[in-house]
């Protein structure tokens, strides 16, 4: 599968569930069961939280949990985005089958 459609089947499941509490608490489950890893540099296999449409509630409850990699894509202080590597995705997709 390609990132496109791994995101694209992982926001199908997402929207599923009721809320976005329901949502933040499925991410860090799988986020929980994933070892950790530094994603930097590593642009294949991360994501964006806007690829998936994260909302203010999902952002803060896992910046919250420390989760997510905060990357400058640009120089200035505004420019940094927070990415989730690809495998929280793929465990979310293995669960859900």
């Amino acid at each position: 599968m390609t990132k496109a459609e791994i995101i694209a089947a992982v926001a199908e499941i997402l929207s599923k569930l009721t809320d976005d509490h329901a949502r933040a608490d499925a991410l860090l489950e799988a986020y929980n069961a994933i070892e950790p890893r530094s994603i930097r540099g590593d642009k294949a296999s991360r994501f964006k939280g806007a690829d998936l449409g994260f909302g203010p509630i999902i952002a803060r409850r896992l910046r919250a949990a420390g989760r997510g990699e905060m990357i400058f894509t640009r120089s200035g202080i505004n420019s940094a985005v927070n990415f989730h590597p690809i495998e929280v995705l793929l465990h979310i997709i293995k669960g859900c089958r």
